[in-house]
């Protein structure tokens, strides 16, 4: 999270991890081993934070925009960001292409179910699925806009996606 993808090197994570480089070589033999380890941690940390954050919504109408809320916790985080530099190094490494594809498609699986145990009376007219990825890409949209100075106060779009969500209920 403070370094980035690019300037993560194995010396810096032996360092960080008071560990020896032999040591770190016995079970992560290149940096992609390394990198695929993260995104495995990083995946599973992340549905811990959204597990953990929706086991306690309580059952009412403004579910939605409290589940909103949270979700806006996770992707405004610090694991949001890692995941973040995990993808864009992704984007032109085939094997950390597939270990993230492996996990987003796990984690998507996961997220989908949650949202229809906690959901279960969803609008007709909406796919379910369509829900629940619309909010993550925004979200996601939104948490990246957060990088640029200047950008559209995130309460604001917040507020946007909750008038959204309302509409789709009227």
């Amino acid at each position: 999270n403070e370094l980035g993808y690019g300037r993560t090197s194995t010396v810096e994570v032996c360092k960080r991890g008071a560990i020896s480089r032999g040591a770190l070589l016995h079970h992560y033999p290149t940096k992609e081993h390394l990198v695929i380890a993260t995104v495995e941690y990083v995946f599973d940390k992340r549905f811990e934070e959204f597990h953990d954050l929706f086991s306690d919504l309580p059952p009412a109408a403004a579910r939605r925009d409290q589940a909103i809320d949270l979700l806006w916790q996770i992707f405004s985080g610090p694991t949001f960001y890692v995941w973040l530099e995990l993808l864009v190094a992704a984007r032109t490494d085939p094997q950390l292409n597939a270990a993230t594809a492996a996990m987003a498609q796990s984690f998507s699986e996961r997220v989908f179910e949650t949202q229809r145990t906690l959901f279960p009376d969803g609008d007709d007219r909406v796919v379910p699925e369509f829900v629940y990825k619309f909010t993550f890409a925004y979200l996601t949209g939104l948490a990246v806009d957060r990088i640029i100075p200047d950008a559209v106060p995130a309460e604001v779009m917040l507020g946007a996606l909750k008038a959204v969500g309302e509409k789709m209920n009227t």
